[in-house]
C-alpha cells in the first residue's frame, strides 16, 4: 500500500509544480463488475458460472494540460470491485481497493475527449461468502488497461464512461461438483465498466 500512495504522491507533487494549467476536481460512479475465468484443468463444462456485481467508486481527480496533443489525467480513487460465483448457490467476492489511473487524453472537441491508460490499485480488504476454497492469498496489487470517454458540461460538470480490464490474477479458488468432475482450479480476472460524475473544484 505504502507504495501506491507513494506513486500518487509523486505524481501529484509534479503536477502541483508545473506551470501547466490543472484542474482538480471530485467524482463518484458506478462499478459493473466482472471476472474473466480460467480453468485449470481444462473441463468440458464449467463448474463456476460467474455474474456481475455492482459497486461504486469515489475519489479525486486531475486534468493537467500540456502543449502538445496529448494531455495527463490521474486520479485517487476508492473502489469496490468483485463478482458473484454460482456454483450450487450464490457465492460473493468483493474487493476493496485504493486505485490510481494514470491516463493520457485526446480532446475531440472543446467539450469531448478519449484517453487510455493504466490504473494500479492496492488490495484494501477482501471478503468472500460462501465456501469456495481459496488456494492462493488475494493478490494485493492488481493493474489494469484503462479506455473511457468523457464529456464535460460547462466549466465544471464531468461524465464519463470508462472500461478497465484487469491484467493480473486475483484470486486461485477450486471447487467440485462432486459429481461428474474432478476438482477444478478457477482463476479471476478484474474486468469493470464505469459511469462517473464529477465536479471541477478548480478548471
Amino acid at each position: 500500500m505504502k507504495q501506491v500512495i507513494l506513486i500518487g504522491l509523486l505524481i501529484i507533487s509534479f503536477c502541483l509544480s508545473s506551470t501547466a494549467q490543472n484542474s482538480w476536481g471530485l467524482k463518484l460512479g458506478w462499478n459493473n463488475n466482472h471476472t474473466r475465468d480460467y480453468i485449470v484443468p481444462d473441463h468440458a463444462r464449467p463448474l463456476v458460472l460467474t455474474r456481475s456485481s455492482n459497486g461504486f467508486h469515489l475519489g479525486i481527480t486531475h486534468h493537467r494540460d500540456w502543449p502538445g496533443i496529448f494531455d495527463l489525467e490521474l486520479e485517487l480513487l476508492y473502489s469496490l470491485k468483485g463478482a458473484k460465483a454460482m456454483f450450487m448457490r450464490a457465492r460473493d467476492q468483493q474487493f476493496h481497493y485504493l486505485s490510481v489511473p494514470v491516463m493520457a487524453s485526446i480532446d475531440l472537441s472543446d467539450a469531448l475527449r478519449v484517453k487510455g491508460g493504466l490504473e494500479i490499485s492496492y488490495l484494501l480488504h477482501s471478503r468472500t461468502t460462501g465456501n469456495i476454497r481459496i488456494i492462493d492469498k488475494d493478490r494485493k496489487v492488481d493493474a489494469g488497461a484503462i479506455l473511457g470517454l468523457s464529456m464535460d458540461f460547462g466549466n465544471k460538470w464531468m461524465l464519463e464512461a470508462r472500461y478497465i480490464r484487469g491484467l493480473f490474477m486475483l484470486v486461485n479458488y477450486a471447487v467440485s461438483d462432486q459429481v461428474s468432475a474432478p476438482e477444478a482450479e478457477y482463476a479471476w480476472y478484474n474486468q469493470v465498466f464505469q459511469i462517473s460524475v464529477g465536479y471541477y473544484l478548480s478548471k
